[in-house]
């Protein structure tokens, strides 16, 4: 899995959510449809992060890490760096600073269904408390208001997306440094009897196969947790923008919004290639290996808060999201799912990237086994 990949899988990502974001402002959807998506891509983000990108981030900074370090400080360093981020980015860019902080993205209700067509497809809007209703169409009271919430939401899904970049390129960065690791990278670990330093002491051992099969396939998993979640999320974008913003605006929205995941996937190639720089020679490659594993720590972090704290898993007919004031575009869909289709939607989605993972060798045997002290 090469970086051209990355790049190419992350331009396919941004020309999806485009064209389907672009589908509301033509065409009516179905809002079920919407909502079962929406919330299948819930449990493939946490299952993704907690059963995929976390775990090979783990793997990939102990293995980079040298005998006798503690790498329990790097992971949880990076997992916490992720949330924290979205949680900043959360509560000082996009949660209203006037008024009461009940306020956040309110339900704009039309007489129609989302199934009658563009004027009917108005989600969600942002609205302070001092703020008039929106009407479909982008008129409102305020102009120069109702550009500043379309801002605010399109600034917040960017930031999420840039994020989703990040996890797509580290994964790749990931699968590219473990398939330049030489077998002369790996000595002959002291005689020991911790089982700890046995279980992750570089062997002789050239990097196993399967290993590298396992890295470059967590590439297409992420890929596909990615576009299962950021379709319904565009598609919510854009009927959120429509009773603020003109069309012509909202396509210029939606662009900025699907440029962002490969813009954060070239960044997240750069930066981690960058940190590589000055490495010896013989240390290039797992210096490459631990930043990449630290990366995908760091998304998995961002993927978490987002499936938990910005679409929570637990929706009791959209009562705890309005009063938190973390409503986002697509939860009113989602809430129209009774709770036993919602609970098996996502627990679909929490079990696939892992099945996936197992079929393409993720469940594979570690390149670093115990060595035998007869």
């Amino acid at each position: 899995m090469g970086f051209l990949t990355v790049l190419l899988l992350s331009w396919a990502l941004a020309v999806s959510c485009f064209i389907a974001g672009n589908l509301p402002l033509s065409f009516s959807f179905s809002k079920a449809g919407v909502a079962q998506l929406s919330t299948f891509g819930i449990g493939l983000l946490l299952g993704a992060a907690l059963g995929v990108i976390i775990p090979e981030g783990v793997e990939a900074i102990y293995d980079a890490s040298p005998e006798g370090s503690n790498p329990s400080y790097s992971i949880a360093l990076s997992l916490l760096s992720g949330f924290t981020l979205m949680l900043v980015v959360e509560q000082v860019f996009i949660t209203p600073s006037s008024g009461t902080s009940t306020e956040g993205y309110a339900l704009a209700p039309n007489s129609s269904s989302l199934e009658g067509g563009r004027s009917s497809s108005n989600i969600h809007a942002r609205m302070d408390s001092d703020s008039v209703p929106m009407t479909p169409g982008g008129s409102s009271g305020n102009s120069s208001t109702a550009s500043r919430q379309a801002r605010s939401i399109t600034f917040g899904l960017v930031v999420h997306s840039i994020a989703d970049g990040l996890a797509l390129g580290a994964s790749g960065f990931a699968a590219e440094a473990v398939r330049r690791i030489p077998s002369s990278h790996h000595t002959p670990p002291p005689h020991s009897s911790s089982t700890l330093v046995a279980r992750f002491a570089p062997t002789t051992q050239p990097t196993s196969p399967h290993l590298v099969e396992s890295t470059s396939s967590l590439t297409l998993i992420v890929f596909l947790a990615l576009i299962i979640h950021k379709i319904p999320t565009a598609l919510a974008l854009s009927s959120s923008l429509l009773p603020l913003i003109p069309v012509r605006k909202i396509r210029m929205h939606l662009a900025i919004f699907s440029l962002a995941t490969p813009f954060g996937a070239l960044m997240s190639i750069m930066l981690l290639a960058l940190a590589t720089l000055g490495s010896k020679k013989g240390s290039s490659e797992a210096d490459g290996t631990l930043w990449a594993g630290m990366a995908l720590a760091f998304s998995g972090g961002t993927f978490l808060y987002v499936a938990t704290v910005l679409q929570p898993v637990r929706n009791e007919d959209g009562a705890s999201s309005q009063q938190s004031g973390h409503a986002h575009p697509g939860e009113d869909e989602m809430q129209s799912l009774g709770p036993k289709t919602r609970i098996l939607l996502i627990i679909l989605g929490i079990f696939l990237p892992v099945m996936v993972s197992s079929m393409f060798g993720h469940g594979h045997e570690h390149a670093h086994k115990t060595p035998s002290h007869g």
